[in-house]
């Protein structure tokens, strides 16, 4: 069973570093020639590696997780991205809803991957905490140039959907689910 605390504190390393990784995707130094998706698709895989994959054995479940959580980051960035651009929908309605299912398809994953199996509550958690955390994402898009608030909401979603999403799946696991079954 993985330490409670360390999954915390990594889950919000990983918000925070999320972030850095999606300002720095629209603001690449000329001298970096890497292309910008790189860093706008690595929060996934980051969170993957740095939470979801924690007390999983053996390596080709952590593999998996880290992959599943990479791939399941870009489909939901894709999908914020064209209901915002193509169905001209608000930057907080794509991106909470697009938190809620990446948070529904992580906590899948992790149930599945896992040794253990999460319930059905700690799944209902992280969908909701992947609503919260999108919205407010979504909500920081709403501003407009460099402000301060921009930086705050952006950086509380990330931390907000993933200390959620990452604690949810912790906390329930902790309070007893059934073995994992195969």
């Amino acid at each position: 069973m993985p330490n409670s605390r360390r999954v915390m504190m990594m889950a919000a390393a990983s918000g925070l570093i999320s972030y850095g990784l999606i300002l720095l995707a629209g603001n690449l130094p000329a001298w970096l020639p890497l292309p910008e998706s790189i860093f706008r698709y690595a929060p996934g895989f980051l969170f993957g590696a740095l939470v979801l994959q924690v007390g999983t054995t053996p390596l080709s479940r952590r593999a998996g997780i880290v992959v599943a959580s990479g791939l399941v980051w870009i489909l939901t960035y894709q999908m914020a991205s064209q209901m915002v651009t193509e169905y001209e929908q608000s930057s907080v309605l794509a991106c909470g809803v697009a938190g809620g299912i990446a948070a529904w398809l992580v906590s899948g994953i992790v149930r599945v991957l896992r040794p253990r199996r999460l319930s059905l509550l700690a799944m209902l958690m992280s969908f909701v905490a992947g609503i919260l955390g999108g919205c407010l994402i979504g909500q920081g898009l709403l501003e407009s140039g460099d402000t301060l608030l921009l930086d705050v909401l952006l950086i509380s979603g990330f931390v907000v959907w993933q200390s959620g999403v990452g604690g949810s799946l912790l906390l329930v696991d902790e309070l007893g689910t059934h073995d994992y079954q195969s």
